[in-house]
C-alpha cells in the first residue's frame, strides 16, 4: 500500500495539469467565498439600514405627541399618529429574511425571493412579491458560491486526475508487470484509487479552512463539519464510480466520455428536469395572486359601509361597537375591507404555499437519487436558505402583520385614540 501511495504521489508531483487543476481550484473557491461573503455583507447592510428606518419611525410617532398643536404642521403631526385611523395609512412596515451565517457558503434561494420588503398593515398581499429581488442578468446565470465548487467542479478535477489511470497502464504495457505482481486487479486499483480519496479529504480539508477565514465568528460548527463529512461522501460517490468505469478495462477517450456523460446527467440533466417536471406540476405563479386581490374601493356610499361592517362585524364580534360615527365610518369599512380582502389572500397564499413545498418534497425525492441534487439542498438547508426557510420567513411576517392590525384595530373600533405609552410598550417589533 505504501508504495502504491507513493507511486501516486510521485506520479501527482511531477504533473502539471495537477498543479494547475489545482491552482483553478483554489483560485474559484476565494472568488466563491468572496462574493459569498459580499452577498451576505450586503443584505446586513441594507437590513441594518431597515432596522434603523423602523426605529426612526418609531421614534418620530412618540415625539409627535410632543407637536405644537396651535400650529397646522403639528396638529398635521400630532393627530396623524394619535388618532388611529390616521395612523393606520401612515404606518410602514419594513420586515426582512435574515441570513445565517453559513449563507456564505451557499446563496440558495436568496437570490430568488425578495429577503425584504415594505408592507402596509392593510392589504399585505398587494406588496409581499412586489419587491426587487436581484439583478436579472445574475438570476440568469446564477451565482458563484462555495456550494458549486464543491458540488460542480471538485468532481470534474477528480475525474481530470483518475480517468485513464487503467487506461494509461494497459496502453504503455505496464498492464502485464502489475498482473505478475498483483494478485488481485482490484485490490491494486482499489488502494490507488483509495490515495485520491485521500487526496479528496486533503483537499476539502484545505477548502473548509479557507472557508472559516470568510464565514462570520458565529457560524455553526456542528453544521460546517456535518458539510464537510457528506461533501467527503459526495466525492467518494465520484471515485467510485471512476473506479468502476477504469475497471471496465476501456480506452481513456471512451473513460472520459462516460464521467462526462455521468457528470452532465447528475449535475445538469437529471436536475433539470425534475425542475421543469416541477413547474409544470405545481406552478408557482406569485403575480397572479397579487393580481387575484382586489384593490378596496368604497364607491357606493353609506348603505355599502354599513354592509361590509355588518359582515366585519358578525367575523369579528369583540369590534362591534354601538354604533360607527360618519366621522370615522369610512376609515372603518375600509379597513373592514380591506381584512377581507387579506382573509382572501390568506387562502390563495396557503394554495401557494402549499405547491411550494409539495415542490420542495418531490424535488427532495428525487434528490434521494442523484448525488448532486442531495448535496445542493443540504448546502441549502444547512445555510437556512431553502425553500421551507423562505416559506417560514412568510409565514412570520403574516403573523407581525396580524399582530400591526390588531394593534391599530383595537382603536380604531374603539375610542381611536392611542396613548404615546402604548407605542412604547405595546407596539410590535420586527423581529421579535
Amino acid at each position: 500500500m505504501k508504495n502504491l501511495f507513493r507511486h501516486e504521489f510521485y506520479l501527482l508531483k511531477s504533473s502539471p495539469i495537477f498543479w494547475i487543476l489545482l491552482c483553478c481550484i483554489f483560485l474559484a473557491t476565494i472568488y466563491s467565498l468572496d462574493n459569498g461573503r459580499r452577498y451576505y455583507d450586503k443584505q446586513l447592510a441594507t437590513i441594518a439600514e431597515l432596522k434603523l428606518k423602523n426605529e426612526e419611525a418609531l421614534k418620530t410617532a412618540i415625539g409627535s405627541y410632543s407637536a405644537d398643536t396651535t400650529t397646522a404642521e403639528g396638529q398635521k403631526s400630532y393627530y396623524g399618529t394619535a388618532e388611529a385611523s390616521h395612523a393606520v395609512f401612515n404606518s410602514r412596515l419594513n420586515v426582512f429574511w435574515e441570513p445565517s451565517a453559513l449563507s456564505v457558503l451557499s446563496i440558495g434561494n436568496r437570490d430568488l425571493y425578495p429577503y425584504y420588503q415594505e408592507i402596509l398593515p392593510i392589504s399585505l398581499y398587494m406588496r409581499l412579491f412586489k419587491n426587487e429581488i436581484s439583478n436579472p442578468m445574475t438570476l440568469l446565470s446564477g451565482n458563484v458560491d462555495f456550494s458549486y465548487i464543491i458540488i460542480f467542479l471538485v468532481p470534474l478535477f477528480l475525474i481530470a486526475l483518475t480517468f485513464n489511470l487503467v487506461a494509461f497502464d494497459n496502453e504503455t504495457g505496464v498492464a502485464p508487470l502489475i498482473r505478475m505482481d498483483a494478485s488481485n486487479l482490484y485490490v491494486h486499483y482499489g488502494w490507488r484509487f483509495g490515495f485520491y480519496m485521500l487526496i479528496s479529504a486533503l483537499l476539502l480539508a484545505v477548502l473548509f479552512v479557507s472557508a472559516v477565514l470568510f464565514l462570520p465568528k458565529e457560524f455553526s460548527a456542528d453544521k460546517l463539519v456535518l458539510l464537510y463529512l457528506v461533501s467527503l461522501l459526495y466525492l467518494g460517490f465520484w471515485l467510485a464510480l471512476s473506479y468502476f468505469v477504469n475497471m471496465a478495462g476501456w480506452s481513456a477517450v471512451k473513460n472520459i466520455s462516460l464521467l462526462l456523460s455521468f457528470w452532465l446527467f447528475f449535475t445538469v440533466l437529471l436536475p433539470s428536469i425534475a425542475n421543469q417536471y416541477t413547474i409544470y406540476k405545481y406552478p408557482v405563479e406569485t403575480e397572479k395572486l397579487t393580481q387575484n386581490i382586489r384593490r378596496v374601493q368604497l364607491t357606493g356610499g353609506e348603505p355599502q359601509m354599513k354592509q361590509i361592517l355588518e359582515r366585519f362585524y358578525k367575523h369579528y364580534p369583540e369590534y362591534k361597537q354601538l354604533s360607527d360615527p360618519e366621522d370615522i365610518m369610512f376609515t372603518r369599512a375600509y379597513l373592514a375591507q380591506g381584512e377581507f380582502n387579506d382573509l382572501h389572500g390568506d387562502s390563495l397564499f396557503n394554495n401557494l404555499a402549499s405547491r411550494m413545498q409539495q415542490k420542495s418534497n418531490l424535488l427532495s425525492t428525487v434528490a434521494c437519487l442523484d448525488p448532486a441534487m442531495f448535496m445542493q439542498q443540504l448546502f441549502c438547508r444547512q445555510a437556512s436558505t431553502d425553500l421551507p426557510d423562505y416559506l417560514a420567513y412568510l409565514n412570520y411576517v403574516r403573523e407581525y402583520n396580524n399582530q400591526v392590525k390588531r394593534f391599530y384595530f383595537k382603536h380604531i373600533f374603539g375610542n381611536n385614540l392611542i396613548l404615546r405609552e402604548e407605542y412604547k410598550k405595546s407596539y410590535p417589533q420586527f423581529p421579535q
